[in-house]
Formats: structure tokens, C-alpha cells, sequence
């Protein structure tokens, strides 16, 4: 299976979610969106560590704003938060990456099976619950809710949901 990546940005920062989700799928990379961890010990950050875990996580993408925000050692490193993988932080803002080369396209890939994108469910037992889409789901769901909205070319749509996942993302990022 591709990689797999924890994309972790606070709620109001859409924008650079926004960058780096796209910036997975053209990269053949699978996203997996979560929630900023508060705590080292925070108990539901624990279940969003069993799921990184499991989906072979080993790198999280975030921004300069939640990387300084985000727990510290006394060495400055980032700790590693009870019950979650060892990850290899990287800020996603242009300061901190190369330009790519002047004759660089991205390679679009055909919507197939293969997972565009990992998203989590909280149960009502509090366990989390990875939920796979494939790249076809994903480009069936868009369309879909393109047509039964009406969207159309340059309409401004205002999202007041979580963009990350479930209905904000789709209707948030995806679709529009």
C-alpha cells in the first residue's frame, strides 16, 4: 500500500489543510486526517494513536502556527504522545520546503481502488474507527454532490463544519 501520512492543522487553518491534503493525493501519498493532540495523556488522543498505529503512520504534516503550539520536551523536541506511533514531524509552509523544478507537472493519476484517503469515526464506546476511501468513491461523491447541490464554476460556498472529515470535508474541500 502507498504511505500513509497524519495530516494534524487546528480548525482554523483550513487553508494549509487544504495544500497539503491535495499535496498527498498528487503524490500518491494517503492522507489521514486528525484532530490536533492537547495533551501527551489526552485519552481520545490515545484512540487517534492506535489508528495512526495501525495504519503505518510514521510522518505528520502540519503548520509553522500548530507546530509551535503543539507540547514540547525540555529539549524542544516534540514528545511522543502515549499510544501514538514515533513520528517524524514536517512543517508544510513554502519557508521550509524546495521549489520544485521549472518543468515539474504532477502526475494525475486515474480515479481507481486504490485509497485516496483514510478518515476516523468516533464509536459511541469512544473506540476509533478508520474509514478507507478509494480514489473512484472519492470522485463519485464529489460529483454527485456537485450535481444534486448545483454547484457551479466560481461559487463561493460558506462551510461552517469541521473541513477535515465527514460532511466538511466533502462539501468544504472536495467538491468546491
Amino acid at each position: 500500500p502507498p504511505p500513509q501520512v497524519a495530516l494534524v492543522f487546528p480548525n482554523n487553518d483550513p487553508v494549509a489543510f487544504m495544500v497539503a491534503f491535495y499535496g498527498c493525493l498528487l503524490a500518491e501519498v494517503v492522507p489521514v486526517p486528525i484532530e490536533v493532540p492537547l495533551s501527551r495523556k489526552d485519552a481520545g488522543s490515545q484512540q487517534i494513536g492506535f489508528l495512526l498505529g495501525s495504519c503505518g503512520v510514521t510522518v505528520a504534516l502540519t503548520s509553522d502556527a500548530c507546530h509551535k503550539g503543539l507540547p514540547k520536551s525540555a529539549t524542544g523536541e516534540i514528545p511522543q504522545f502515549k499510544g501514538w506511533p514515533k513520528l517524524l514531524w514536517f512543517v508544510t509552509e513554502s519557508k521550509h520546503l524546495s521549489k520544485p523544478p521549472r518543468d515539474w507537472f504532477p502526475h494525475i493519476k486515474d480515479a481507481n481502488n486504490d485509497t485516496a484517503y483514510i478518515e476516523y469515526k468516533t464509536c459511541k464506546d469512544g473506540s476509533v474507527l478508520g474509514v478507507t476511501v478509494t480514489r473512484i468513491a472519492l470522485l463519485t461523491h464529489c460529483q454527485a454532490l456537485t450535481q444534486s447541490c448545483s454547484y457551479t464554476e466560481a461559487e463561493t460556498v460558506v462551510n461552517v463544519l469541521d473541513f477535515k472529515k465527514d460532511v466538511g470535508l466533502w462539501n468544504g474541500i472536495l467538491t468546491v
